[in-house]
């Protein structure tokens, strides 16, 4: 990858690297989703215990 750094023009390299954070942020963003609805029960259970709002 260093190697690909160094002879390449500026663009291909940033282009290379938003599309990599592009990838590491699909799954997180997925994830985020899917446990969306554990992180609100949770939440409610906290308010509950503490009796908060």
């Amino acid at each position: 990858m260093v190697f690909i750094g160094s002879i390449a023009s500026a663009d291909v390299v940033i282009n290379f690297i938003d599309t990599s954070y592009a990838f590491m942020a699909w799954p997180n963003m997925i994830m985020v989703l899917v446990l969306a609805g554990k992180a609100k029960s949770a939440l409610n259970t906290y308010f509950e215990k503490y009796d908060l709002f």
